[in-house]
């Protein structure tokens, strides 16, 4: 009840437990009527009072529900987004020159032929870019950031992974000798797997 990490959350509880305590004494309260020989109890005074009152507070509970499942939401967020590259923050004038010369060597420069493995994040990354579907098969090629998702009925992609760690899926015009071998590297790793 007022285990909620969110202090609006306990706040509206405990304003919804205090409309029902003072709906039902009121409730009481009103329907106990002296008439002027005795003491009346009126049922229907009593009903309305007691259901105002329980409403009422209910429906403040319930918001706090609401807004602590938020709260809850809003941090899930937070942590996903701190396992994630930080895109938002700004870049320094030094930092942006060491990108824009890192992307221009990848421009001019063919990639290495290396082994190589994928990592788990990379992995995760590149599931994310499919929407997880499920039954794909990530390999990774011959060439250094490059690997192919098998998504099992013949139909390949070839996914580069750049520096920052981001997966894309290459055009059919971008690194075309390289996506030649790699579609020959994968027929042929595919035969000698089967």
């Amino acid at each position: 009840m007022f285990n909620k990490e969110n202090k609006m959350a306990v706040a509206l509880s405990i304003i919804g437990w205090v409309e029902i305590v003072v709906g039902i004494f009121c409730a009481l309260t009103f329907s106990s009527v002296h008439d002027g020989y005795e003491e009346v109890f009126l049922l229907s005074t009593f009903i309305k009072w007691a259901a105002a009152g329980i409403i009422s507070g209910v429906f403040f509970l319930g918001l706090a529900e609401i807004v602590e499942l938020l709260h809850h939401i809003k941090d899930n967020l937070s942590e996903r987004k701190a396992k994630t590259h930080k895109i938002d923050e700004p870049i320094n004038s030094n930092e942006l020159a060491q990108r824009s010369m890192i992307n221009s060597e990848s421009l001019d420069s063919t990639p290495a032929k290396e082994n190589w493995s994928i990592t788990e994040e990379q992995k995760d990354a590149i599931n994310a870019l499919f929407n997880s579907k499920a039954d794909i098969v990530v390999i990774p090629s011959p060439y250094t950031n490059f690997c192919i998702v098998d998504f099992g009925v013949d139909q390949i992609e070839i996914i580069e992974i750049k520096q920052n760690g981001f997966p894309f899926i290459l055009a059919d015009f971008h690194w075309k000798e390289i996506q030649a071998e790699i579609h020959q590297w994968y027929k042929e790793y595919k035969n000698n797997h089967n």
